[in-house]
């Protein structure tokens, strides 16, 4: 009964990028960019294009690199990264749309595009071992976002209303016993990282979405640490896995902002091209990439000079991407239903 409305939500999203103490409004913004030279236009980038049963929404790479879990409609596809083939599919049922993995790489949660519950995977016997109720069915403002705690102990879920009908807010999830909580948020909540100190980042946007706004918090405490102003409408966000950056996709603006995580200051907005989707960072958080829906393409950037240095063609619309945990491969879902693997030893020799 439920598969009209989610596939309907789902084309929605597809069609539109991303669409206690006082908080302390920060206003994010960065001196103007020295002009860059022309970032190299790399060919022959993508070393393989793997089949799925529907497009993928979200990915994830296994702690050793050897699976991606790949959301789509009505389940998990789990891809053999060496053998670059589909080696599963976990059924879940409606349509799972945003997924993290545990530190070991032995569960996942999933949050569903309905919003309705988060979805505990058993990646090593390939099931759902669990069901928590989030609410009942909506239509979300922003694709719902997930994220874990760095002791795994606690997931966190964003519910976005549309306005009027309902609240918007951020669902508290014991994994050992299932008891949950929430706390009410005072704007649309999308994709959110979880910093090493427990504080969540999580992008999202307020009244009518024409802007974007970041939020932080401490999900232990009433009230907002900061609250960030971004250049337009989000995509998706990202921390390096040292946890020294953060990372957002300007869908609207085509740029990408760069946060300092330690002292929640803007280093850079950096243009990439018409609506960055995705955004992922090396493992030493040197380089990042973003993808752009209109152009297609993989673009590379250098943090230390806050440059796109190299681009790669994809096609497709390019959406969400993993980047493997030696920094050699980086894996992309699409608007059509394939998981592409690049090369990026092309894009940074």
């Amino acid at each position: 009964m439920r598969q009209p409305f989610v596939q309907a939500i789902a084309l929605l999203l597809l069609l539109s990028c991303g669409c206690g103490p006082k908080a302390a409004r920060e206003q994010a913004s960065a001196p103007e960019p020295t002009p860059a030279p022309p970032a190299r236009a790399v060919e022959k980038a993508v070393l393989a294009t793997i089949p799925l049963p529907a497009f993928g929404t979200a990915i994830a790479l296994s702690p050793d690199g050897r699976r991606a879990y790949v959301t789509v409609q009505g389940g998990i596809v789990v891809v053999d990264t060496g053998a670059a083939r589909v080696a599963r599919t976990i059924a879940t049922g409606d349509t799972p749309y945003a997924i993290t993995l545990s530190a070991d790489g032995s569960r996942g949660y999933a949050v569903d595009l309905g919003q309705q519950e988060l979805l505990i995977l058993d990646l090593v016997g390939g099931r759902v071992s669990g069901r928590i109720a989030l609410g009942p069915p909506s239509r979300p403002v922003l694709g719902p976002g997930v994220g874990l705690a760095p002791n795994g102990g606690t997931a966190y879920a964003t519910i976005g209303r549309p306005e009027g009908q309902g609240y918007d807010m951020l669902r508290i999830v014991d994994t050992a016993s299932g008891d949950t909580s929430q706390r009410g948020l005072d704007f649309h909540p999308g994709p959110l990282v979880v910093a090493r100190d427990g504080l969540l980042w999580i992008a999202g946007c307020v009244g009518g979405c024409s802007d974007g706004s970041l939020r932080i918090i401490d999900p232990s405490a009433i009230g907002t640490i900061a609250k960030i102003d971004l250049a337009s409408l989000q995509g998706a966000i990202t921390m390096s896995p040292g946890g020294r950056r953060v990372v957002v996709a300007n869908g609207r603006a085509g740029s990408v902002s760069v946060f300092d995580a330690p002292t929640r200051s803007l280093v850079a907005v950096i243009p990439v091209g018409a609506e960055p989707a995705g955004v992922a960072a090396s493992p030493d958080g040197q380089r990042v990439y973003a993808t752009t829906l209109q152009s297609g393409e993989l673009v590379a950037i250098d943090v230390a000079t806050s440059r796109v240095v190299a681009t790669a063609q994809l096609g497709q619309s390019p959406r969400a991407i993993a980047v493997s945990p030696d920094g050699l491969r980086a894996y992309v879902t699409h608007s059509t239903p394939v998981v592409s693997v690049v090369d990026l030893t092309r894009l940074f020799p």
